[in-house]
């Protein structure tokens, strides 16, 4: 639905945690379908997520 109402342009870079959610098989084939690039954070670290907003410039809106 978000790919649909966004529609982001190919090679777009999602980022994510390692929640249950992004790591499976159906969301990452999903976002490969839509020309996305998939890119997590590493494990306990919470400041990835954040270098990556500040290089971005942008907030993930869930």
């Amino acid at each position: 639905m978000a790919i649909q109402n966004r529609q982001p342009p190919p090679g777009t870079l999602i980022h994510s945690d390692h929640g249950v959610q992004y790591t499976s098989w159906a969301f990452t084939e999903r976002a490969k379908e839509s020309g996305l690039v998939a890119s997590m954070g590493s494990i306990g670290d919470c400041y990835d997520t954040q270098s990556m907003i500040m290089a971005v410039g942008v907030v993930p809106v869930a």
